[in-house]
C-alpha cells in the first residue's frame, strides 16, 4: 500500500532531479485542508501558504498521518492526497498537503508536484524557492 511517506519520498527524488536546491532532511507540512473559510481564488491559497511559511505554522508528518487516522475514525476515507514541495531552507523543506475526504470506501490516490515559476519552461533544473520569493516580494510580506 502506497502511503504519505512513500509520496514524500517520491517527491524528494523528483526534486533531486528537477531542482538545484539542497533539501533539508527536516520535512514540515502546511495543511490546506484545515481552514475555517474556503478560499475565494488561487491568490487566497498562495497568500495562506506564504503566511504559514512566514509564521512557521507547520506540522510534522506524524501529525498529518494522525489527521488521516482521525478522518478514518469519523467514517471518512481519503480519496485524494495532494502533496506539493513548496519551499526549502537549510533547516526545513516545506510541503503543502491537501486531503480530499470521501464518505465511500476508496483507495487513496496521490498527486505530487513541485512549485515553480512560469518562466521555467525549459525543462532544466531550477530554484524551487524562486516562486515563493517572488510572491513575498510582490505582496510585501515579511521576509522568511
Amino acid at each position: 500500500m502506497y502511503t504519505l511517506n512513500d509520496a514524500v519520498n517520491t517527491l524528494l527524488r523528483l526534486a533531486d532531479e528537477q531542482c538545484i536546491n539542497t533539501l533539508s532532511g527536516n520535512n514540515v507540512f502546511i495543511k490546506r485542508y484545515d481552514i475555517e473559510a474556503p478560499f475565494k481564488d488561487k491568490e487566497d491559497v498562495v497568500r495562506y501558504i506564504l503566511e504559514c511559511i512566514v509564521k512557521h505554522d507547520v506540522y510534522s508528518i506524524e501529525q498529518i498521518n494522525e489527521d488521516i487516522n482521525n478522518y478514518t475514525r469519523r467514517g471518512l476515507n481519503i480519496k485524494w492526497t495532494d502533496l506539493t514541495l513548496y519551499y526549502s531552507t537549510p533547516s526545513e523543506s516545506y510541503f503543502v498537503v491537501n486531503l480530499i475526504p470521501s464518505e465511500t470506501q476508496v483507495e487513496t490516490q496521490y498527486h505530487v508536484g513541485i512549485i515553480c515559476t512560469m518562466n521555467n519552461l525549459e525543462n532544466k533544473p531550477y530554484n524551487l524557492n524562486d516562486y515563493v520569493d517572488e510572491m513575498i516580494k510582490r505582496w510585501d510580506i515579511k521576509q522568511i
